[in-house]
């Protein structure tokens, strides 16, 4: 209908257009297809003869766009100016730039910027008086993308919580045609009806509609000028793309602003103020307020390019920078680490020079205490075996002396000669000497620690001596295993079954003399320092009889290990080389 109408208002200027010269600049003007009859032929025929007649040097072509695909439409087509609803004027600023060259302001409007509105309609007889009594019933429009025959409404709506789309069983839509929507609302057909601002008033003059048998609801209008049920808000508004050329643009602007009203229910003018048509555009969400759910990804696209793209590149920035940061960190870290690696390992270094050094000392003076003691126990050590002496002579003398009393003078003439062994090897180190070494049997060192505590340690086994040799100091691995004895009786102390063992083995060309108990288990960090000067197991030891045991063994040739047992004991090793006898003998 709306297409026919123009083809037959502008057929004659189609004509005069298709004689003129071919060789005229070309000028654009786009149409959104969203308006009434009326309107081509009252508004945008005039519109059209006046920009011809004002700028015959220009070739003006006119192309209808669909409200549905506006903006693909304006893409394809590239359009210098459009004629559309304020609405669609204000939606297409953001994304196309449009600019108002003109803005329609009808007979009846107030201004430029209160110029148009919607009226709904029902029966007087109804009882409907707001728009919720109308919720379940059934609505009629003209058109519902235009913005006079339903949006305007739709807005006033949805300002009052209600949802049009909800609220109505059903809303139809006449597209102008007939039967229109006061008569469709006068039949009873529907509830409800919404018409343009003082187009009721219109219907009432020209005898198509009783006077009393519509009336508008949600009246708004104060009694002033149209009935309606809706703000007002700008007319259709003529605007440029910034695609047109200053003069093209200047000289359409003043043939706008200059063409006459009379004999016209309207003239173009200007309008300072499209902030109520934005935020209506806000309240039904379409336009730039469309919700992004709602749109394709192509559409997503188009309107948010810039945006994306520069989201895109921010977060590229991100995670450049995060990487590089992660690389940074990682490199730091890896050096941190390592700085705490060298220190830790200087520290430990350090501490255990420093442990060395403490250690010597300690030796040192272990040393030298040493030799004082077996300088000063000399003379009583030899005092007691001259006391014995003497008395051993008395007994005799008298021949009062038992059996039992010389075998206790034997056991201390005894303990006085190994007193003195001790004493003179003692003495011995404190001096510069050659260190002899004799061939040792190996079963002579078990023979040797039965007979010393035997009698008095039940818990100590002897197991298998075999017939081996080692060349060493006799009585300085006598004293190893002394020690290694003497400490284990010292562990076994208090366990409800004690054992001592003492066996020996021969291993990769050495002998292994190996001392075992059932002890309590030992703290890590003592067992590790065990030969250690200053390490011991038992609460009031010194940690000196094995630290010298080390230093005998590794003196002979030898060393000494230490191993724990399961479920608990412990088990001292002195391994020392095999010798066998016929090979070269002598000192060391």
């Amino acid at each position: 209908m709306r297409a026919w109408l123009c083809a037959l208002a502008l057929g004659a200027l189609f004509a005069a257009e298709a004689v003129a010269a071919d060789n005229r600049p070309l000028v654009t003007v786009g149409l959104v297809d969203t308006f009434s009859p009326e309107f081509y032929i009252h508004t945008y025929a005039p519109t059209v003869d006046r920009l011809m007649a004002r700028l015959p040097e220009y070739k003006f072509r006119f192309v209808e766009l669909e409200e549905q695909n506006i903006e693909k439409d304006i893409e394809r087509l590239k359009p210098d100016f459009l004629l559309t609803s304020a609405g669609h004027y204000a939606a297409l600023i953001s994304k196309f730039g449009t600019h108002q060259v003109a803005v329609r302001l009808p007979r009846e409007g107030r201004s430029p910027t209160q110029a148009v509105g919607s009226a709904v309609i029902v029966r007087s007889n109804s009882s409907y008086g707001k728009f919720a009594d109308l919720k379940g019933g059934k609505l009629v429009v003209t058109d519902s993308h235009s913005f006079e025959g339903w949006l305007f409404a739709s807005g006033a709506m949805r300002n009052q919580g209600i949802d049009p789309d909800r609220h109505f069983s059903m809303i139809y839509e006449t597209n102008y045609g007939i039967p229109d929507v006061a008569t469709i609302v006068s039949l009873g057909f529907a509830d409800a009806g919404v018409l343009p601002a003082c187009e009721l008033e219109r219907l009432i003059q020209m005898g198509a509609v009783g006077r009393d048998e519509l009336r508008v609801i949600e009246e708004s209008s104060g009694g002033k000028g149209c009935r309606r049920s809706t703000l007002l808000y700008p007319d259709a508004v003529f605007s440029s793309l910034p695609s047109v050329r200053e003069d093209v643009l200047t000289r359409v602007t003043v043939a706008l602003l200059s063409m006459p009203a009379e004999g016209r229910d309207f003239r173009w003018t200007l309008a300072s103020d499209f902030r109520p048509t934005f935020e209506l555009l806000r309240t039904l969400r379409i336009g730039p307020f469309v919700p992004i759910h709602s749109l394709s990804a192509r559409e997503i696209w188009e309107r948010y390019r810039t945006e994306i793209l520069m989201t895109a590149v921010l977060l590229l920035a991100v995670i450049v920078h995060i990487v590089l940061l992660n690389i940074l960190v990682r490199r730091r870290t890896r050096e941190l680490r390592y700085a705490l690696s060298e220190t830790q390992r200087l520290s430990e270094e350090t501490q255990r020079t420093r442990q060395r050094l403490l250690e010597t000392e300690r030796s040192h003076i272990v040393s030298e205490l040493s030799s004082l003691f077996a300088h000063e126990i000399k003379q009583p050590i030899m005092n007691i075996a001259l006391y014995a002496g003497t008395l051993r002579l008395l007994l005799k003398k008298k021949k009062t002396a038992s059996a039992e009393e010389e075998d206790y003078l034997k056991k201390i003439y005894s303990e006085v000669e190994r007193s003195s062994k001790i004493v003179d090897h003692v003495r011995a180190y404190a001096k510069p000497h050659a260190r002899r070494r004799e061939v040792c049997s190996i079963s002579r060192f078990a023979k040797e620690a039965a007979k010393l505590f035997g009698p008095q340690h039940p818990e100590l086994r002897i197991g298998t001596m075999p017939e081996g040799y080692v060349l060493a100091d006799p009585f300085e691995v006598e004293f190893v295993l002394i020690n290694f004895v003497k400490n284990a009786f010292a562990a076994v102390k208090g366990v409800k079954r004690p054992r001592v063992f003492l066996s020996a083995h021969e291993q990769g060309g050495s002998w292994h003399i190996c001392c075992e108990d059932n002890g309590p288990p030992i703290a890590d960090e003592v067992f590790e320092r065990l030969g250690s000067l200053g390490a011991s197991a038992k609460p009031d030891g010194l940690g000196l009889g094995l630290a010298i045991a080390k230093g005998l063994a590794e003196a002979n040739g030898g060393h000494l290990e230490f191993c724990r047992l399961t479920p608990q004991g412990l088990k001292a090793t002195l391994v020392l080389p095999r010798h066998c006898v016929g090979e070269e003998d002598g000192d060391a």
